[in-house]
């Protein structure tokens, strides 16, 4: 895009609990309209995710993102991608974090991977 594009941005979504187990959805669009009016990208995302509280420690969750720009019919961008995160608190102010990514970018330049990650937290 160029600096006199116009950005719009629409993004809602719905939270369900019940004990231990929240499940969520989102969806956004992100589109782009060009000085002379026309849109040039709409990026549509929706998400699905289910949190479970295994224990007043430990929390599970599960994520899954589709995305995808209808517009760009030369590059055809599409990404699948399905988290697995957990937080572990150890003591109050410290807390570990793992997650593990799959994900699927098919575009101009295709992308299949997965991705570990682990951190720790301490606040003071």
């Amino acid at each position: 895009g160029s600096a006199a594009d116009e950005q719009d941005n629409l993004e809602y979504g719905i939270v369900v609990g019940s004990g231990p187990i929240d499940v969520r959805y989102s969806n956004s669009s992100n589109e782009t309209k060009s000085v002379a009016g026309v849109t040039t990208n709409d990026i549509q995302t929706s998400e699905y995710a289910i949190q479970y509280k295994v224990s007043s420690d430990l929390v599970a969750t599960v994520m899954i993102t589709d995305s995808k720009d209808p517009k760009d019919t030369t590059n055809n961008p599409k990404l699948d991608q399905t988290i697995f995160a957990a937080r572990y608190d150890i003591a109050p102010g410290l807390r570990f974090y793992a997650s593990y990514v799959d994900f699927d970018y098919e575009g101009a330049t295709n992308n299949a991977g997965s991705q570990t990650n682990l951190a720790l937290r301490i606040d003071f």
